[in-house]
């Protein structure tokens, strides 16, 4: 199957697909680790495209250009209060090779670089003068929120957490809890670790 021509920022998760790293563990399973410099140019490319959904479309985008195959998300449908609504459960996806599954396991896991914790206090210390902070705080607890806080969004991918931030500011009057931004990221990471986790399932497959 031959797939459209990609534009120069979407083939950014799939130029990062170097296999002259090591194959070492993942949290899923099999996978491969991304070398500093993958990462940090993995950060700059989400941060440059600064909208996780567009990240997302890209991200499918570039794995049907690995594998050659349609990437099928696969929803359930639940009725609340609102009406209709529409959840991802999985992912369907179609791989060949071994290659094409290390080629692909590379692009999402570029999806999932993070930002140092030093990065992230810097984004928090911009928020803190957007919001009231807590009646009383020393600069020392000030120092310890902003640490804890660096310390749990280290983990999400870096153009997540951005946004997070970003909405945390627009709907926040006060200092945030931790779980103000969480509601912003769940779900969206949620996504890209099922591509992550479907694709190292094929891996599995096909070397066994």
């Amino acid at each position: 199957m031959t797939m459209k021509q990609l534009d120069s920022v979407t083939t950014t998760f799939q130029k990062a697909t170097s296999l002259s790293t090591s194959t070492e563990p993942t949290d899923s399973g099999v996978g491969t680790a991304l070398t500093t410099a993958q990462r940090k140019r993995s950060v700059e490319k989400l941060l440059e495209i600064n909208n996780p959904t567009e990240v997302d479309n890209k991200l499918v985008t570039s794995l049907e250009s690995i594998t050659g195959y349609k990437v099928i998300e696969l929803t359930n449908t639940r009725f609340g209060s609102h009406g209709a609504e529409f959840y991802t459960r999985g992912f369907d996806i179609t791989v060949n090779t071994i290659d094409d599954a290390y080629k692909a396991i590379r692009a999402v896991e570029c999806s999932l670089a993070t930002m140092s914790p030093d990065t992230i206090k810097d984004q928090l210390a911009l928020l803190a003068t957007l919001v009231v902070k807590p009646s009383g705080e020393t600069p020392e607890d000030h120092e310890l929120r902003i640490n804890s806080l660096a310390y749990q969004l280290m983990e999400y991918p870096a153009d997540i957490v951005v946004f997070a931030i970003k909405k945390v500011s627009q709907n926040c009057r006060f200092w945030p809890s931790y779980a103000e931004f969480h509601q912003h990221i769940e779900w969206r990471v949620k996504k890209r670790k099922m591509l992550l986790n479907t694709l190292t399932k094929k891996l599995v497959d096909l070397t066994a």
